[in-house]
């Protein structure tokens, strides 16, 4: 129960946050902030290997989240940790608002079946 409540009171305060961000976010400070991301993830999101995830498609919120999880070490990945240890949380937010609004999935081949 005392979880849930928690659970609950985290994504109520992610969301009114998220609400109410955009009028005050810097779009500009947050391209700048996110093209280090484009060496693996791709300059459009769409990472050109296997190796590193897409982000095209992601909304802001899920980003965000990752980022803050790789900073407080709740998720680890060697090649994270050097990106994002000196990011403040203004920076983390300025970064997925501006990505999640600018970055689209690429459409993928449609695949053919052999007759």
């Amino acid at each position: 129960m005392f979880f849930c409540d928690l659970s609950m009171k985290r994504t109520l305060v992610l969301g009114l946050l998220f609400a109410f961000l955009p009028a005050h976010a810097d779009s500009e400070a947050g391209k700048r902030k996110a093209e280090v991301c484009a060496a693996c993830h791709g300059a459009d999101g769409n990472s050109a290997t296997g190796e590193f995830p897409v982000l095209a498609g992601q909304t802001a919120r899920y980003l965000y989240l990752q980022l803050k999880d790789f900073k407080e070490g709740r998720r680890k990945e060697p090649s994270m940790e050097p990106m994002v240890e000196k990011l403040s949380r203004e920076d983390m937010l300025e970064n997925t608002l501006s990505s999640s609004s600018r970055l689209s999935r690429r459409a993928r081949a449609p695949t053919t079946r052999a007759a």
